[in-house]
């Protein structure tokens, strides 16, 4: 399964899932699952889970449906018009987000080639890839997705309906998601021929990703630098700047 989460709404998530189908169906049945948590906050947007506007007998911890029509606007009818085999939902209430997941998980069966759009869905769930999409700003991030940023394999930033990876970055082999992380410029400061002190960024695929949703990290020619990056880069050369002088003065 590769899991999408995103900061907050409107970023571009059920965007970004249909553009991987569209790429990655004509190699596998691809399957599109949305997982909706409920909460008292958006229990009327659930009416089939909850019974909001119906008789409360009709509520029910959760609920799965199939997609079937892919001419709405809605995110199952998107995925599934992207080249879906098929599309679930489930909608479940928080505090029987594990059960309803145990549910789908059996419908689903084994070795099926999944994207998934869901933060908290994290919590239960250890996808193949997680990634999430969201802004450069920090305060636009909601509480749910700062509960699972830690998690992700990676954070694509999006703005202005770009986003910030090179798709080639994710790959489908043999049934299982891939993704390379971006590289992470390290200073390595040490002594020189002569006795001079330098310091040498090194950018490195193997450092492991940073447990912030705002990590600094420097992906190199294929995509632009985010002002996060430009961050990482100024301080790189102020560091690079401080040994030197250091040097100087002890020369």
């Amino acid at each position: 399964m590769l899991m999408v989460g995103a900061s907050c709404k409107a970023s571009g998530k059920t965007t970004f899932i249909c553009t991987l189908i569209e790429r990655f169906c004509s190699q596998a049945d691809v399957v599109g699952i949305k997982i909706s948590t409920i909460d008292s906050v958006n229990e009327s947007h659930h009416p089939d889970v909850t019974g909001a506007g119906k008789n409360k007998l009709s509520a029910c911890p959760y609920c799965i449906t199939e997609e079937k029509e892919s001419s709405g606007y809605t995110d199952t009818a998107r995925m599934l018009r992207a080249g879906a085999k098929k599309v679930l939902w489930l909608q479940a209430m928080n505090t029987h987000l594990e059960e309803g997941i145990g549910e789908l998980i059996g419908r689903l069966g084994k070795n099926v080639v999944s994207v998934c759009e869901s933060n908290r869905a994290r919590r239960e769930i250890e996808p193949g890839v997680f990634v999430m999409i969201g802004s450069s700003q920090e305060a636009t991030w909601k509480p749910s997705a700062r509960e699972v940023a830690e998690y992700a394999d990676r954070i694509i930033v999006s703005e202005g309906g770009e986003f910030d990876i090179d798709l080639n970055d994710i790959q489908l082999l043999g049934g299982r998601w891939t993704i390379r992380k971006p590289a992470k410029a390290i200073i390595l400061a040490g002594p020189c021929p002569g006795g001079r002190t330098t310091a040498m960024p090194l950018f490195r695929d193997s450092v492991p990703e940073s447990t912030s949703p705002f990590s600094q990290s420097s992906r190199g020619a294929q995509s632009r630098l985010s002002s996060m990056q430009f961050n990482n880069i100024n301080t790189m050369g102020e560091h690079h700047k401080f040994i030197e002088e250091n040097a100087d003065a002890g020369a």
